[in-house]
């Protein structure tokens, strides 16, 4: 993870000064997963009168692992959770805490990620997201089986994204060994060449990395907006 944590680092340093990093606005896919965690599956529309308490007014602590800006975290607060961020970047850290104090936020912690630990109680957490992010764990299946599982509230959801097969992004990938592949020299963001991550050429390989939970779930987005086609993978699951 060394060289990983290195290349976030100094990404983040070199973004714009006193600027927020990253997303602007919450991620799209998971407004819609928080907004209908409290939904009767079944009878979907059997919510009259509670339309909006049942999107909203949630309660419980709520991790983002990977947060970059703290765009998802203010959304996770303005719902109702207690919220709180880790990261490998000592700057995402230091760039959010300064938007925590200087909009005088309560309700949401930020924390360095160690090592690939999650320096958390056990059975700690209602909800745990983690997007564009976990992937670049190395240890993949332990971090999610062992890390992930463990400070998770049995019961407790989560949700994470993955590079879909189809992401422009792999067409500039090699194979580093196993499922591991780095960005390599023809990538177009200089500031990513050489940094590794985990990566599934398949759905089946992807979801065979979350045995120790039930209720999984896979969805994915598609968007050809910019110059790439930027398709995810998102598996949702509970303890």
């Amino acid at each position: 993870m060394k060289k990983t944590e290195k290349i976030w680092n100094n990404l983040y340093k070199n973004y714009e000064k006193n600027k927020p990093l990253g997303i602007q606005y919450p991620t799209e896919a998971f407004v819609i997963f928080v907004s209908n965690l409290k939904k009767d599956k079944i009878n979907y529309f059997e919510d009259l009168g509670r339309e909006y308490s049942l999107r909203n007014y949630h309660n419980g602590k709520a991790l983002e692992i990977g947060f970059g800006s703290i765009a998802n975290l203010l959304m996770l607060r303005d719902k109702g959770f207690d919220c709180y961020g880790a990261e490998v970047s000592r700057e995402a850290i230091k760039r959010g805490n300064k938007i925590i104090k200087e909009r005088n936020l309560t309700k949401i912690s930020l924390k360095l990620i160690k090592n690939s630990k999650l320096l958390y109680k056990k059975n700690n957490f209602d909800l745990i997201s983690g997007f564009q992010s976990i992937y670049y764990n190395l240890n993949l299946n332990k971090f999610i089986n062992s890390e992930v599982y463990n400070i998770l509230k049995p019961g407790g959801k989560f949700i994470f994204s993955f590079f879909a097969n189809d992401h422009s992004y792999t067409k500039y990938i090699s194979r580093y060994r196993d499922n591991i592949y780095y960005f390599n020299n023809s990538h177009p963001n200089k500031r990513l060449h050489g940094c590794k991550f985990y990566f599934f050429k398949s759905k089946k390989d992807l979801l065979s990395h979350f045995k120790s939970f039930k209720k999984i779930n896979f969805f994915e987005t598609k968007s050809n907006q910019t110059i790439f086609k930027e398709n995810w993978w998102f598996v949702t699951g509970e303890k």
